[in-house]
């Protein structure tokens, strides 16, 4: 593990073998931390971000899926743009 640290933030490197021995415990830090984030690597490569999430985050994020399921935004090369008015699918 190693840590880096500014402020008010605390960033975490990890790899997947440790994520398996104390996947409870990295999820609890990230908790109990607002600022903590940890980023697991896997074979020497950024695999994957653990940090912590809001109700309203998710709430953007299951609304952000749910555009783009009903076609009204596009999401391309991480870019996220609105739909063509005569792209979208008309309202049932």
């Amino acid at each position: 593990m190693t840590e880096t640290e500014s402020k008010h933030e605390t960033l975490l490197f990890i790899t997947v073998s440790e994520l398996k021995q104390k996947a409870t415990q990295f999820v609890t830090m990230v908790e109990q931390n607002k600022g903590t984030q940890i980023i697991i690597t896997k074979n020497g490569k950024l695999a994957a971000l653990l940090r912590r999430i809001s109700e309203n985050e998710l709430k953007l994020v299951k609304g952000t899926v749910e555009e783009v399921s009903r076609g009204r935004i596009n999401i391309s090369d991480g870019v996220v743009k609105m739909a063509k008015t005569k792209d979208r699918p008309k309202k049932k």
